[in-house]
């Protein structure tokens, strides 16, 4: 597309600047609209797929990630997922006027650019810009609060935990215990850990929705008195994703009944 104007006019230049990290320089990209900008990166014998587009704001995976493959029944090759490091949140750490110790734990609602399975990336919102999102780890008997921040535009979230003991403005029922969180604004939900295992936690507007799109991540809740000694321990949370979604938008804000519906085409596989 340079001779309109914009796009590439010269050889793009990349340097490694180590741990999947590139500079590029000689890349300009002066429009609006849908596009998506492909970049093959290849040093040596390895290759690195980056795609961008006008959704993406964060990437997550590129195409040299290190898959999870299995051979299926079919005798297919499938990638299950991708192999990442633990992805732990830390609370903020204080004390309440009681003088109790209180966990703090912030998240943001981001769009990513979610690569689902080589080569395919979705649109996805995300906690904290990973899907799934950061595990939230506690103990027993803590007090524990949840600031959820909304960073995407033209729609509307909330936190709910499973399992967990709370009073219903702490639950993240739309309406009911609370207005959902629109752009720029942040809700706290406050609670005591009580009782312990291991939950997860989700976006409660529009859930058959917001689920797939990637808004959930672990929530764990570990005993005051462990009963069970243990080596290793994993976490592992499995989704699947449709292949396309009816979904239902506001006409105005959140208080306003849901009026238009649109078509949001999802990931197929290449034939």
């Amino acid at each position: 597309m340079p001779l309109h104007g914009h796009g590439i006019s010269a050889r793009p230049t990349a340097q490694d600047m180590g741990d999947g990290v590139y500079r590029l320089e000689g890349i300009a990209l002066p429009m609006a609209g849908l596009w998506e900008l492909r970049l093959t990166i290849t040093l040596g014998e390895t290759s690195d797929l980056f795609n961008y587009g006008p959704f993406s704001t964060v990437d997550i995976a590129s195409g040299g990630a290190d898959y999870i493959k299995v051979n299926s029944p079919a005798g297919y090759n499938v990638t299950l997922g991708v192999k990442s490091k633990p992805n732990v949140l830390e609370p903020v750490i204080s004390v309440d006027e009681l003088g109790r110790t209180v966990k703090t734990f912030n998240l943001t609602v981001e769009e990513v650019n979610f690569e689902i399975y080589p080569g395919k990336r979705v649109l996805a919102w995300a906690f904290n810009g990973t899907v799934p999102g950061p595990e939230m780890r506690v103990q027993e008997g803590d007090v524990v609060r949840v600031t959820l921040t909304n960073n995407v535009r033209d729609t509307h979230h909330t936190v709910h935990i499973h399992g967990i003991k709370k009073d219903v403005a702490s639950d993240g029922v739309p309406y009911l215990g609370q207005v959902p969180t629109e752009f720029g604004d942040s809700y706290t939900y406050s609670f005591v850990a009580t009782p312990s295992g291991t939950s997860w936690y989700h976006c409660h507007v529009d859930s058959a929705h917001h689920v797939d799109m990637g808004m959930y991540g672990p929530f764990i809740v570990e005993e005051a008195e462990p009963v069970v000694e243990f080596d290793r321990e994993y976490v592992w949370v499995l989704d699947e994703w449709p292949s396309s979604q009816e979904h239902m938008h506001p006409t105005g804000p959140a208080k306003d009944d849901h009026k238009i519906v649109t078509h949001h085409p999802g990931a197929l596989p290449k034939k």
